[in-house]
C-alpha cells in the first residue's frame, strides 16, 4: 500500500513538473511575442505621426493665415469712417445713423467670414448691429447680453483674441448659433483701454471650410478650451471632446482607442499658435495592415494555448484534489494553537488587520489632497493630525487607542501620522503631552480640520514645525500654526547676512546669534534661503581646505538644537575673521613697503610729506598715517628724518661738501633746523659728527 501511494505521489510531482514547465514555456513565448510586436507597433508608429505632423504644419500655417486675415479686416472695420461715426459720437442724427449702419452692413456682407458686427459707444450707451434679425439697442437692453459681457470684460491681454461663443437666439428664434467673436479696441502705452470697441462675429462655417478644404472626413481641429473648431464629421466631436484631457499640454503623439467598435488611431498636434490641436483618426487595420493580422492571428493561438493550460490545470486539480481535500479536513479538526486562538478567531483578526491597513492608506491619501477609497467611511470629524517622531508599535498604538479608540493611525516615512477626532486643543495638547513623556519621543499636532480637504495643509504645518525644531531644544510637544504668506524680501536678508559676515570680526558668536533671532518665527523656506546664502557667501571667501563634509540641507534635516547650526557656520566664520585680518596686516605691509619706496626715492624734495604720497596713492592722509604707525611703530615724517640723517651722515663721512651743502642736497632748506634735527637723531651736531668720523679715520 505504501509503495503505491509513493508511486502515486511521483506521478503527481511528475504532473506538477510538467505543468509548471509548460506555464514557464508559455509565459516566456507570450512575453518575447509582446515586446516585439510593441516595438515593430512603436517603429510603425513614429512614421506614421511623421507624416501626421507635416499635415498639422500645414494646418498651422493656414490658421495663422485666417488670422492674419482677421487682424487686417479688424483693424479696418475699427478706422473706417462709419464706425468711426457709431462708435465715437455723442449726437448722430437717425439719417446719419442708418446711412453709417448700411455702410457697415455692405462690409458685413462681402463674405461669407463675418456673420455680423457690432459696434459699442460708451458715451451714449448704445451698441450697434448690423445683424438683420434684431435691432441695436443700449447696452443693459442689447438682445446679446454675453458680447456686452466681453465688452465690459475688456483688457490690453484679451485684445484682438477670438473667443469661441454660443448665441442663443431670442424666443422668436429659437436656434444657437456659433460664433468666433473678436474684440477690437485701443489701448494706451500704459495699459488703459479705450472707450469704444468694435466686435467682428465670425461664422464657425467658414473656419470649418477654411482650414479643413480638402476631401475626406477623417480630421478634426478642437481647442484646448473644449470645442470643436472645425470638423469633417460630426461622430468624431464627441469623442475627440473626450480625449482632450488626455492630450492637453503634450506635444505630438497618438492614441489608440475604439471608435464604433473598431480599434482606431488618433493622430493629434498643436498648432503652434491659438491652442487648437489637429486631430486625425485611421483605422489600425488599415494603417498597420499587416501587424493588425499578425495581431489577431497571435490572439486566436494565444487564446487556444490558454484554454489548453486551463484544461491542463483543471485536469491537475481533479487528480490531485482527494490528497488537498484530507489536507483541509485535517486544518478543520486541528486543535486550537498555542496562543489559544481558533482559525476563526484568526481571521476575524486578519479581517480587523486589512481593516486597519486599508484605513492607513487612506490617511496618507488624505495628506495629499488625494480621494480615499470608496468604500471607506468617511472619518469623524471636525479631528486633530498628529505627528509623533516615533514608529507605529504596539506601545504606541496601544498609548493611542486608550486615549482616542477611533484614532486612523498610519506610518510615514520616519515619524507616526494620527488623525484623531478631539473635542478641543486642549485635549489635543494632552494626549500629544501623554504619548511624548511615555515614549520618549517630539509630538507635533495642528489646528482641527473641518473637510478632508483641509488636511494637506495640516500636514504640511506639522513638516514646517518639525524642520524648525532644532530653534526649541528640549521641548518636546509643539503647536503647528498654518503658515502664513510670506513677505521675505532677499535683499533685506542680504543685507543681514553682510552684517553677519562684517561682525563676526569682532565677535562672531554675537553675530550669528543675532542672525538666528533674526531668522527665529520665519517659515523654513526663508531660513533655508537665509542659511543657504550664507553658506555661498563663506564658500566663495574660503579656500576649500575651510568647507564643512556636510551638506546643509542634510545638517539642518537632523539638527536637534541651534548649536548644531552655530557649530556649522562659526568655525568658517572664524577662519574668515582670521582671514580679513591677515588681508588687512598684508594691505598694511604693502602700503608701509610703498611708503619706504617713495621716501627712499624722493627724500631730496623739500616738498615731501605725507600728504604728498596720500595724494600720490589716492588715500587720506590721515588713513595713511595711521596705517604706516600700526605697522611700522613710526610716523611718516619720522621715517623721513630718519632717512635724511642717514644719507646726511654718508655724504659727511665721504664728501667734502659744507653742512649748509649737505643740508640741501637732503631737502632740509633750513640749516639751524638740520643742526637741531641731526643732533636729535644722532646725539652730536653734524660738525662733531664729521670731526669725530676723522678722528676714528686716523
Amino acid at each position: 500500500m505504501s509503495e503505491g501511494n509513493a508511486a502515486a505521489r511521483l506521478r503527481q510531482s511528475r504532473l506538477f513538473s510538467r505543468l509548471i514547465t509548460f506555464t514557464a514555456v508559455f509565459v516566456v513565448f507570450v512575453l518575447v511575442f509582446l515586446g516585439m510586436f510593441q516595438m515593430f507597433e512603436s517603429i510603425s508608429m513614429q512614421a506614421m505621426l511623421r507624416m501626421n505632423q507635416e499635415f498639422s504644419a500645414q494646418a498651422s500655417t493656414i490658421s495663422d493665415s485666417m488670422q492674419s486675415i482677421i487682424d487686417t479686416v479688424g483693424t479696418q472695420m475699427f478706422y473706417i469712417s462709419s464706425t468711426a461715426k457709431l462708435r465715437k459720437s455723442t449726437g448722430m442724427t437717425n439719417n446719419e445713423r442708418v446711412f453709417a449702419l448700411r455702410e457697415l452692413w455692405q462690409y458685413a456682407m462681402a463674405g461669407s467670414m463675418l456673420h455680423s458686427i457690432y459696434v459699442f459707444n460708451q458715451k451714449l450707451n448704445m451698441v450697434y448691429t448690423t445683424d438683420n434679425d434684431y435691432s441695436s439697442g443700449s447696452m443693459e437692453t442689447f438682445y446679446d447680453q454675453d458680447a456686452v459681457a466681453l465688452y465690459r470684460s475688456r483688457s490690453a491681454e484679451n485684445r484682438m483674441k477670438l473667443r469661441h461663443r454660443i448665441f442663443h437666439n431670442t424666443s422668436d428664434y429659437p436656434t444657437q448659433t456659433e460664433l468666433y467673436s473678436y474684440l477690437i479696441f485701443e489701448v494706451t502705452a500704459n495699459g488703459d483701454v479705450g472707450e469704444s470697441a468694435v466686435m467682428l462675429n465670425l461664422d464657425a462655417q467658414w473656419f470649418q471650410e477654411s482650414l479643413l478644404n480638402f476631401p475626406g472626413e477623417n480630421y478634426i481641429i478642437i481647442s484646448q478650451d473644449g470645442y470643436v473648431v472645425a470638423s469633417q464629421s460630426e461622430r468624431l466631436n464627441g469623442h475627440s471632446l473626450g480625449l482632450l484631457s488626455r492630450i492637453q499640454n503634450r506635444k505630438s503623439g497618438y492614441l489608440m482607442d475604439r471608435l464604433d467598435g473598431e480599434r482606431t488611431i488618433c493622430f493629434f498636434s498643436p498648432l503652434e499658435t491659438n491652442g487648437w490641436y489637429c486631430l486625425r483618426y485611421v483605422s489600425y487595420a488599415e494603417c498597420l495592415p499587416g501587424l493588425s493580422r499578425i495581431r489577431s492571428g497571435a490572439w486566436v493561438a494565444l487564446s487556444v494555448l490558454a484554454v489548453l493550460l486551463m484544461l491542463a490545470a483543471m485536469v491537475a486539480l481533479i487528480r490531485l484534489y482527494d490528497p488537498y481535500h484530507r489536507m483541509a479536513d485535517m486544518l478543520r479538526q486541528a486543535p486550537e494553537s498555542e496562543d489559544g486562538l481558533q482559525a476563526a478567531d484568526r481571521l476575524e483578526r486578519m479581517v480587523a488587520s486589512s481593516w486597519s491597513r486599508q484605513r492607513e492608506d487612506a490617511l496618507r491619501l488624505w495628506i495629499t489632497g488625494q480621494p480615499g477609497p470608496e468604500n471607506l467611511p468617511a472619518p469623524v470629524l471636525p479631528a486633530f493630525l498628529l505627528m509623533a517622531e516615533h514608529l507605529p508599535d504596539e506601545a504606541f498604538r496601544s498609548l493611542l487607542n486608550r486615549e482616542a479608540p477611533e484614532a486612523i493611525l498610519a506610518q510615514q516615512e520616519d515619524v507616526s501620522l494620527a488623525l484623531c477626532a478631539f473635542a478641543d486643543t486642549d485635549t489635543a495638547a494632552e494626549i500629544c503631552l501623554h504619548l511624548s513623556s511615555q515614549l520618549q519621543c517630539r509630538c507635533y499636532y495642528s489646528p482641527s480640520a473641518d473637510r478632508l480637504e483641509q488636511l494637506p495643509e495640516r500636514y504640511q504645518a506639522l513638516l514646517e514645525c518639525r524642520r524648525l525644531r532644532f530653534f526649541y531644544p528640549g521641548q518636546q510637544v509643539f503647536f503647528a500654526p498654518l503658515p502664513e504668506e510670506t513677505t521675505g524680501d532677499p535683499q533685506l536678508w542680504e543685507t543681514a547676512l553682510t552684517a553677519c559676515i562684517s561682525s563676526a570680526q569682532t565677535d562672531k558668536h554675537l553675530a550669528f546669534s543675532q542672525l538666528m533671532e533674526k531668522l527665529k518665527g520665519e517659515s523654513f523656506e526663508n531660513v533655508l534661503f537665509a542659511l543657504k546664502r550664507l553658506d555661498q557667501m563663506l564658500e566663495a571667501a574660503l579656500p576649500p581646505s575651510e568647507q564643512p563634509a556636510v551638506p546643509l540641507e542634510n545638517l539642518l534635516a537632523s539638527a536637534q538644537e541651534p548649536g548644531t547650526v552655530s557649530g556649522y557656520f562659526l568655525p568658517r566664520l572664524e577662519a574668515l575673521s582670521l582671514q580679513q585680518q591677515e588681508q588687512k596686516r598684508s594691505r598694511g605691509r604693502e602700503a608701509a613697503a610703498q611708503i619706504n619706496l617713495r621716501l627712499e626715492q624722493g627724500f631730496r624734495d623739500t616738498g615731501m610729506s605725507a600728504q604728498t604720497i596720500a595724494e600720490e596713492m589716492g588715500l587720506s592722509a590721515a588713513y595713511l598715517r595711521k596705517q604706516y604707525l600700526n605697522e611700522t611703530g613710526l610716523s611718516i615724517g619720522d621715517k623721513l628724518n630718519q632717512i635724511r640723517v642717514d644719507e646726511a651722515c654718508r655724504l659727511l663721512r665721504e664728501t667734502d661738501l659744507s653742512v649748509e651743502a649737505i643740508a640741501r642736497q637732503i631737502g632740509v632748506e633750513n640749516t639751524k633746523y638740520f643742526f637741531v634735527l641731526f643732533k636729535k637723531i644722532k646725539g652730536v651736531t653734524p660738525r662733531q659728527f664729521r670731526m669725530l668720523r676723522e678722528g676714528e679715520e686716523l
